[in-house]
């Protein structure tokens, strides 16, 4: 199939000269992929720590271990491990509960009576959208963290979202966190929103 050139007049219909016989292109037709589902308890997980993977790749590693350090804690339920992240000095400002928690030894309590009130059940921790900045003498990081209870099955049984943001102190080789805000969003109704409206298409 040819036209002719519009460079003598951009404006003139062009002209259409059709060569037979007419030859089509050759489409050939992949084999159906094999689609194996994940079963629906298990999918969203999955994938949400499949998107964590990707956004954590690109973080400082010494960050990148505390986030990892974090969520091991969480999930075994070990509160020296957990609290060992923090600044002996670390101001908590916490969604839920007290307006402040100053120093490491004013959190203890409320940390084993989570850890406590669980039962049977575990928490899995995952990190969301990442963003961290680095510094010689500081370091902060946000994010939005997942927090979804295990039963002792494996199965997830609820969760919840908040927004992360940590303030980090080099100590030795590692960094430990001075200061920790975490919080949720107030809808109009003031309840807090504890799922980012960015999982039903806005962001």
């Amino acid at each position: 199939m040819k036209t002719e050139s519009l460079e003598s007049n951009p404006l003139e219909m062009p002209t259409w000269h059709l060569e037979f016989p007419l030859r089509w292109p050759q489409i050939t037709f992949a084999k159906p992929a094999t689609f194996r589902p994940y079963p629906p308890r298990y999918r969203p997980s999955i994938l949400r720590k499949k998107r964590a993977r990707l956004a954590m790749s690109a973080i400082d590693p010494r960050l990148l271990k505390i986030c990892e350090s974090y969520t091991r804690a969480v999930l075994e339920k070990n509160s020296a491990a957990f609290l060992a992240l923090y600044h002996p000095a670390a101001r908590v400002f916490d969604t839920w509960g007290a307006w402040s928690y100053e120093g490491v030894a004013a959190r203890r309590k409320v940390i084993e009576q989570w850890f406590g009130s669980l039962g049977e059940e575990r928490v899995a921790v995952t990190f969301d959208r990442v963003q961290a900045t680095v510094t010689s003498d500081l370091a902060s990081l946000t994010a939005r963290v997942v927090f979804a209870a295990i039963a002792p099955t494996g199965a997830e049984l609820r969760s919840m979202q908040n927004r992360l943001t940590w303030v980090l102190k080099p100590a030795g080789d590692s960094w430990k966190i001075i200061h920790e805000h975490t919080s949720v969003p107030i809808g109009p109704d003031l309840k807090g929103l504890l799922a980012c409206e960015a999982e039903s298409g806005k962001r």
